[in-house]
């Protein structure tokens, strides 16, 4: 009998370094997904990626985008990033 080879299906989460982000990492974990935290750290922690890999990008930069998918190959997109704090959205609203 040959042995049966399991694809590990991988979810690349943006901004799953953050509150709302880490947690769907934890649901897709839970339902048996990898996820991928794609983040910049910038509102974000790393501490919080527990279920997955951390790749620390930028949105922007395309060359990491693409890079982050052609090493994952992820079989969906979870899109979290964002920027969010209030204080700093009162300071400068042009940046949100």
């Amino acid at each position: 009998m040959e042995a049966m080879q399991m694809t590990v299906q991988k979810v690349l989460v943006t901004g799953g370094a953050g509150y709302i982000g880490s947690h769907a990492c934890k649901a897709l974990a839970k339902a048996g997904f990898v996820p991928v935290v794609f983040d910049n750290l910038s509102t974000g922690w790393a501490e919080a990626v527990k279920f997955g890999p951390l790749v620390v990008g930028d949105l922007l930069d395309q060359d990491a985008v693409r890079a982050a998918f052609a090493e994952h190959q992820p079989v969906a997109v979870m899109h979290f990033a964002a920027l969010s704090l209030v204080g700093d959205s009162m300071k400068d609203p042009g940046r949100y």
